[in-house]
Formats: C-alpha cells, sequence, structure tokens
C-alpha cells in the first residue's frame, strides 16, 4: 500500500506523463498554423480554471465545423499572477493545467519576467589620484601581470579601471594612459585584450553639472586612447523599486543616459554601468528554467530579459534558441520598459523604433516566435516624469497615454516582423474588442486573461499574497466569448475576397458580443448565432 508521499508523486509524473501526451499530440507551438488556424488565444490559469477553459475550447466553433484539437487555437497558459506581477509557477501548477490540457488545448507557461541577473566581479580599480605617477604605473602593470603570461601561454582578457574624482581635472589620466600605451607587448597584451577605463564613482545623484563634466571627461577619454568609460551612483528610485534596471540607468536618468551615450558612440566609446552582468550565467539559469517546462511537456513557453540591455540580450537568446532546437522558447520584448542599447535609451515615447530594433536583433538570435508584452506593475516607472509608459498594450482611444502602441503602430511592427519572419504573441491588458481587432489583423497569438475573467476569492496558489483582496478567474462564458471574437476577426479578413457577404455577417454578429454583460442570457444567445456563422465560415476557409 502506497504513503501519502509515495501517493503524491505517483499522481504527480502521471500528470507530467499528461502534459507529455499533450506535447506529443500537438508539436512544439512554433507549428501552429496560425496563416489556417487562426491567432491563438492563450488564457492564463494556475490551474483551478483550467478544465473549465479546455471544455470551452473543445466547444468552439472551431472543433463543430471539423477542426481537429491542433486547430482548436486555445493555449493553457500556467502562472501566478499576484501583485508582483506574473511570476513562474511550480508542481502543483504544472500538474493541474497538464491535467486539463491532456492533449485538448496547446500548454504554455513563462519561467519569469525578470532574468535572474548576477554581477560579475568588478574589475580591479586603481584611484589613481592618490597615487604618485611611477606608484600608478606600476600597480596598474602589476594587475595585468597575471593575464599576461597564464597557464597555458595565451593572454586572458583583463579591463583595469583607472578611478578620478568627479569633476576633477582628467590630465592625469590622459598622462597615465599615454606612459601605459608604450607598454603594450612587454607588460600588457595589445588593445583588444588589455583594457583601461575610466571610472568615476558618484556619492549622490548626478545633477547637471556633472553630466557637462562627464561629457568632457568622454572627449577626454578619446584623446587618451581609453576605450571605455564606467559610472557608479546611487540608484535612483525606480531602479531601487525595480531591484535594478538596465545599464547605465542605474546611475543615470534617461535623459542624462540618452545624451552621454550618444556622445559616448560619436566618440567610439562605451560607457557603461561599472558592474557588469554575467550573460554566461542568465542564459543558462534561464536555460534550466525552460528546460524543466519542457520536461513537463510543454508545447513551449516564455522568458524575460529584464535587466539586460540589448547587446546583453542578443548572446542570451542565441544561447538559448541553439539549445531548444525544435522546442519552442519565446523571449519577450516588454514595451513599457525602456530599451537600453550601446548608444541610446528608446523610452515609451519611442517604443515602435524600439519594438524594430529589438525585433532585428532577436531574429538575428535565431528567435522564431517572440511576446510582446506590459507587465510592469511598480511606481516609479522606470520612463522619465511625463512619458507615458504603458501598463496595457493597445490604446483604447487617442487620449489613452497609459498604453504603448496604437493599432497603427501594430500594423509596422507586424510588417517588419514577416519580412523577418517573426511571429509575434501580443499580450497586456487586451481587451475583448482589442483582441477582435488584432485577429482582423491576422496576428499569430493574443494573450489576454483579464478579458476572459470575473473577480474571484483568492485561490491557494496566491493565499500568501498580501495585496491581493481578490484574484480574476476565468468564465466560461468570457473565454468563449473572446475566443469566438478572435475567430471572428480572423475569418472576416481571410473571407473578405471570395466570401465578402459571409465576412460582413460575421462582422455584423460581433457587436451584440461585445455588448452583451458577461455570464449573461444575451450574451449566450450572441454567441450561439455567432458561432452557426462561424462553423460556416472556417469550412468554406478551409476547403478553399
Amino acid at each position: 500500500m502506497m504513503g501519502h508521499d509515495e501517493s503524491a508523486r505517483s499522481g504527480f509524473l502521471e500528470e507530467i506523463h499528461a502534459a507529455q501526451a499533450t506535447y506529443a499530440a500537438l508539436g512544439p507551438l512554433s507549428a501552429y498554423d496560425d496563416a489556417r488556424n487562426g491567432p491563438l488565444l492563450g488564457v492564463s490559469d494556475s490551474g483551478y480554471s483550467s478544465d473549465l477553459i479546455a471544455r470551452t475550447a473543445l466547444q468552439s466553433a472551431k472543433i463543430k465545423a471539423g477542426g481537429n484539437h491542433a486547430a482548436n487555437g486555445v493555449m493553457l497558459d500556467a502562472e501566478r499572477m499576484g501583485s508582483a506581477g506574473e511570476v513562474p509557477v511550480g508542481p502543483d501548477e504544472y500538474a493541474m493545467v497538464a491535467a486539463a490540457a491532456r492533449g485538448a488545448t496547446y500548454f504554455s507557461t513563462n519561467v519569469g519576467v525578470r532574468a535572474n541577473a548576477r554581477y560579475l566581479q568588478p574589475s580591479p580599480a586603481l584611484a589613481i589620484g592618490d597615487l604618485t605617477p611611477e606608484d600608478a604605473l606600476e600597480k596598474v602593470t602589476a594587475q595585468f601581470a597575471p593575464f599576461l603570461k597564464p597557464p597555458g601561454g595565451q593572454p586572458r582578457p583583463l579591463t583595469v579601471h583607472l578611478q578620478v574624482q568627479p569633476r576633477t581635472n582628467p590630465d592625469a589620466l590622459a598622462a597615465l594612459a599615454a606612459r601605459i600605451e608604450t607598454l603594450r607587448g612587454s607588460k600588457l597584451a595589445g588593445p583588444n585584450l588589455h583594457k583601461l577605463a575610466a571610472l568615476v564613482v558618484f556619492d549622490a545623484p548626478l545633477g547637471a553639472a556633472d553630466i557637462a563634466w562627464l561629457a568632457q571627461l568622454i572627449d577626454r577619454a578619446v584623446a587618451a586612447k581609453i576605450p571605455i568609460v564606467a559610472i557608479d551612483a546611487p540608484p535612483g528610485a525606480a531602479a531601487h523599486v525595480h531591484i535594478s534596471v538596465q545599464g547605465v540607468l542605474n546611475a543615470l536618468d534617461p535623459p542624462a543616459a540618452m545624451k552621454l551615450l550618444a556622445a559616448a558612440a560619436r566618440n567610439n566609446v562605451a560607457l557603461v554601468p561599472r558592474y557588469q552582468v554575467d550573460t554566461e550565467t542568465v542564459r543558462r539559469t534561464i536555460w534550466a528554467a525552460l528546460h524543466t517546462a519542457r520536461a513537463h511537456g510543454l508545447n513551449g513557453a516564455k522568458y524575460g530579459l529584464t535587466p539586460l540591455t540589448m547587446e546583453e540580450q542578443r548572446p542570451v537568446i542565441t544561447a538559448i534558441q541553439a539549445w531548444a532546437g525544435d522546442w519552442t522558447t519565446i523571449p519577450a520584448f516588454y514595451a513599457d520598459t525602456p530599451l537600453v542599447t550601446a548608444a541610446d535609451v528608446l523610452l515609451s515615447d519611442r517604443v515602435v523604433a524600439a519594438s524594430l530594433q529589438w525585433l532585428d536583433m532577436a531574429r538575428a538570435a535565431g528567435a522564431r516566435v517572440v511576446l510582446f508584452d506590459c507587465p510592469d506593475r511598480y511606481v516609479p516607472r522606470i520612463d522619465s516624469s511625463g512619458q507615458a509608459a504603458g501598463r496595457h498594450l493597445l490604446r483604447h482611444g487617442p487620449e489613452d497615454r497609459g498604453a504603448a502602441y496604437s493599432l497603427a503602430d501594430v500594423d509596422t511592427i507586424l510588417a517588419h516582423a514577416r519580412t523577418l519572419g517573426v511571429k509575434i504573441l501580443w499580450s497586456g491588458g487586451i481587451q475583448a474588442n482589442q483582441a477582435f481587432d488584432l485577429a482582423k489583423r491576422r496576428v499569430s497569438g493574443i494573450f489576454t486573461t483579464s478579458s476572459t475573467a470575473k473577480l474571484g476569492p483568492v485561490t491557494p496558489v496566491l493565499a500568501d499574497d498580501p495585496r491581493l483582496a481578490a484574484e480574476s478567474v476565468p468564465a466560461e462564458s468570457g473565454v468563449r466569448r473572446v475566443h469566438a471574437l478572435i475567430q471572428a476577426g480572423f475569418l472576416i479578413a481571410a473571407l473578405a475576397q471570395q466570401h465578402a457577404a459571409l465576412a460582413k455577417r460575421i462582422g455584423d454578429l460581433c457587436p451584440p458580443v461585445l455588448a452583451a454583460p458577461i455570464e449573461s442570457a444575451e450574451l449566450k444567445a450572441a454567441l450561439d448565432k455567432l458561432d452557426d456563422a462561424l462553423i460556416e465560415g472556417w469550412k468554406l476557409h478551409w476547403h478553399a
């Protein structure tokens, strides 16, 4: 007779096997044919409503029209949505969602919005203002010595920071750098391996005079052949509440960062924070979580890359894509968070330009499916004061400054993604009418939980969260409504040329579905009428 622990383990393994059967039946998420079957609908759940979501998917117009489970286009997204935002699930949630999926729906998760970023040991720093020129030269060469002829015989890379006091004359820095350059080949290797950096540590937030002085230091660094300027300062309020943010935003506010990064880029100087992210460890930490999802039989999983800069993100995505093979890993672009590059900071007022740059990078790194989302729940925002840092993805109207994109912006981004061969999944407070609009644009996938849900009691998964009085719980009519509207939007576009009358009829049946209250008799009646037209539409579309 099995004991309690042994019985629980047996049940857990059974659900893992059920999830693995789901993967075997449906395959990787990237194989979903959205051109034929319309956008995916992802509905997030910690497990307690997963049966309801899966059951609703199996009663959809797609299935009634003769589509198989791979065509129904509903994806159970295992997540815990607490006051901190979307956070990873554990074995209990995996088991509950897997039991509901069982080959009937796709199954995904998000292994974390933030990367587990830790810093490398900082480069050695010499406060040159406290040293005579001879002592400074001796100490610098002593730092490089172990890296010049280490075991194995080949020089190892090293950067030595020459620390100067803020707002002081940098002449001593330039003079020391010039003397060090004469020792290349004898006391240190070439400049591609053994580098000098100017380091400045501020003990208070930077003012206008500090920014002006840093701009002058960058100019002097060019003349002194110092390729790196590193800075450190107490974190601002936004960096503090976010634990850490991207690159130089930990020390500079966005306007100052933009000005100094641009100046550095013009002079071919790297402006960097003092502490550098260990991207080797980031990629392995993310891979470990993704591998857990894969072992549970999920069709794919999303992962966040905050607080990495764009240049730090690329090697992480490259490695994860290579390790994942044909399994679907989905890097996330967060439209409510600045994109920091080596030369710029793109805030939410330039989110379209940031989106296009990030797509180019992600595709070059091997990504085929990506997520665009707005998950940042903390204030103050990282964006500058007055910037419309979006908490939701799409604008509800021209005056909506709390959103990232207009539909025209979506069109621009979609056109670019399609030229790259990248599928985008869209998420972030998407409402039912917006899901309909996105579907008409034949997007690849839409995550929307709030528009399917009603408020309910906090489930045991989130019971320890002190900031939750209630929890959003998917409702059957809510899931059915959004799924039907996504099907309708897609079919309106797909049938417009050859079956214009049916496309119009489907469109005319959508406003009552949008207007009816959730879980009402009016909504059920409107959905029944729409389903009849959708069934006809799917049959025509699939047999065209």
